[in-house]
């Protein structure tokens, strides 16, 4: 296993520039998408594919959550990216962007996510199982705080930085998703003033063709140097892993408690033990889909008796059977 603190930052600056981040950055993000250009995704059967990179600090005062999912048959991009410096969030959402038709391919051996308008993309190198690296870009107008809203804000907002693989989460994972955990070198810039950020982060990588967002589900991605915890509720399906060194233990079943300030989670794993933890949410934002809104959390929490921080996202938290007891 690759050891995530021993990786060169010159090196990883320097394969920054062979990917084409732009040492001048980006121009501004043209304007927000046009209320003409509301292409309805909802419930529709159609290819479609979505990249994200996440990175937290340890004390959840600097921090990414960047996704770009692509809608080619139905033209349509989704782009979430959120900035946390000095404890504050900065955010742009938008789900209307154009979308070109290519289609980016998992087994193809480079794939670049952008949008028409859009100031920013994601590079893949190599293929979706078996990743290289990933450069990821952005420069535009972001919103300052945690509520749903959409288009271009008016704080200008930088994001350049690269992911570099280390392990991949095998715990029946969802078809057609890979799921990891890498080392993030990246620069983020709010206003006038730059943060250089270094860690542990994670990435994924989905195509499917059925739709997206449709059920209901609470999504847990926890890690730290060391070790990390995935967990899938959902009514129609469930996943994940625990990953302490070299050694990886399958989720059957994942059990949390209701969206508040302090929830319990527990996982049944396939070896039959069981994997207890408790998550503080430290950040609750929301990101517009259709005409709902996406609850997102970044936590901080123990699992099995280690410290880790990530994200807990819960999607019509209504429907979702909570566990009550444990």
């Amino acid at each position: 296993m690759t050891d995530l603190r021993g990786l060169d930052r010159r090196r990883l600056l320097a394969g920054a520039g062979g990917l084409g981040l732009a040492s001048g950055g980006f121009p501004t993000l043209a304007a927000p998408a046009s209320a003409a250009h509301r292409p309805d995704v909802n419930g529709k059967t159609s290819w479609s594919e979505s990249i994200m990179v996440v990175y937290l600090s340890d004390d959840l005062r600097t921090g990414i959550s960047y996704r770009i999912c692509r809608f080619p048959e139905l033209d349509d991009t989704w782009v979430w990216c959120q900035v946390i410096v000095e404890g504050r969030m900065y955010a742009y959402t938008e789900q209307y962007l154009p979308c070109a038709k290519d289609r980016k391919l998992p087994d193809s051996a480079a794939a670049v996510y952008d949008a028409p308008g859009l100031s920013g993309r994601m590079t893949r190198m190599g293929t979706s199982a078996d990743l290289q690296r990933m450069s990821f870009s952005f420069d535009g107008l972001c919103h300052a705080g945690t509520k749903a809203e959409e288009g271009a804000g008016r704080i200008p907002v930088r994001l350049e930085g690269i992911f570099h693989p280390d392990r991949t989460h095998g715990g029946r994972a969802q078809t057609g998703r890979v799921e990891r955990t890498g080392r993030v070198e990246a620069t983020i810039r709010v206003g006038g003033k730059s943060y250089a950020i270094t860690g542990v982060g994670k990435q994924h990588e989905q195509t499917q063709t059925g739709p997206r967002f449709l059920n209901a589900f609470t999504y847990c991605n926890l890690w730290n140097a060391e070790a990390s915890f995935l967990g899938l509720f959902a009514t129609d399906r469930g996943y994940g892993d625990f990953q302490v060194g070299d050694r990886t233990r399958a989720v059957q079943t994942f059990r949390i408690a209701k969206p508040g300030p302090e929830r319990k989670i527990q996982a049944v794993m396939a070896d039959g033990g069981k994997v207890d933890g408790v998550i503080h949410t430290v950040i609750d934002y929301e990101i517009p889909i259709y005409d709902r809104v996406w609850r997102g959390t970044m936590v901080s929490g123990v699992v099995d008796g280690l410290n880790m921080v990530g994200t807990v996202n819960d999607w019509r938290s209504e429907e979702q059977p909570y566990a009550r007891q444990f």
